[in-house]
């Protein structure tokens, strides 16, 4: 997931509600040749990356 994030093609759906509060996004992402769907939160220290969800996504949109 960390290259992932550093893919310049990445395109999130910003989560406005995330607690704690940081920068929430809700993203796509391929591993091991499969979809996945994904949400992290940026903590506003810049040091602290929370994931909070990562598995085979249940819907094709975020």
């Amino acid at each position: 997931m960390a290259a992932m994030l550093d893919a310049k093609s990445l395109r999130g759906k910003p989560e406005p509600d995330m607690v704690p509060k940081g920068k929430a996004y809700a993203f796509f992402f391929k591993f091991r040749n499969k979809r996945m769907y994904a949400k992290i939160n940026l903590i506003n220290n810049g040091r602290v990356t929370i994931i909070i969800s990562c598995h085979l996504p249940k819907r094709d949109t975020l």
